[in-house]
């Protein structure tokens, strides 16, 4: 599971519309938290970054606000962007552009030695990834409007973290990619808890993750 700190809101009055969004700066990998307070005569279609768009929603939580979530990727270089909020003004369509800087999230390396068959698969296992891969990313790829959340998200796990996200993970010497979750320590046949409300999409055991449970929370967010 990704844990995402979001930290330092800043309020500011962009134009015609009021927002909020988790800090100006944004490391690589991480997500900026995007927030509208809600207006009778602006509504909030969508953000655009890069090719990618993100839509926005009405905020669980709090019904005065809607939300988006802006993610980095953690292959994005440090440097001054934008994203554009795509809105309805009045019954005209509008655009603004918004600042923000990327930075370096100077992720550690992680050295971990496993079995070869993991590192240099063979077909029968290359087949298996490319399937998971493929299922995984369809999974990801779907987002409902409808929102399960009824509360703030919880960790799994009151439990020491063994490896942060975002670590470059290198097995037998060789560089396979980074950490894309969080991992707790604990023992086999530990309990562990739902983040928040959801509905559960996948359970597998998995080649690369093992014993998998994806649970959709709605609009786009899984744990």
């Amino acid at each position: 599971m990704k844990i995402l700190l979001l930290v330092g809101l800043v309020s500011s009055i962009l134009f015609s519309f009021n927002f909020e969004i988790s800090g100006s700066m944004v490391s690589n990998g991480s997500t900026s938290l995007v927030e509208f307070k809600k207006d009778k005569d602006t509504r909030y279609d969508k953000i655009s970054f890069g090719k990618k768009s993100f839509n926005i929603y009405e905020n669980p939580i709090d019904k005065e606000k809607l939300y988006a979530f802006l993610p980095i990727s953690y292959y994005e270089k440090p440097k001054n962007d934008m994203f554009e909020v795509f809105y309805r003004e009045k019954g005209i369509n509008k655009t603004r552009l918004v600042s923000i800087k990327i930075v370096d999230g100077n992720y550690a390396k992680e050295k971990i030695t496993v079995n070869k068959s993991k590192v240099n698969p063979n077909k029968k296992h290359s087949k298996r990834i490319s399937k998971e891969y493929k299922e995984a990313m369809k999974i990801y790829g779907t987002s409902t409007n409808k929102n399960y959340i009824e509360s703030t998200f919880i960790l799994p796990l009151d439990s020491f973290i063994t490896s942060d996200f975002g670590k470059a993970r290198v097995y037998n010497n060789s560089l396979k990619g980074y950490h894309s979750g969080t991992d707790f320590r604990a023992k086999v046949g530990t309990p562990i808890q739902s983040s928040n409300r959801g509905v559960v999409v996948l359970v597998k055991d998995r080649f690369y993750s093992g014993g998998t449970v994806l649970v959709d929370h709605g609009q786009g967010i899984y744990t």
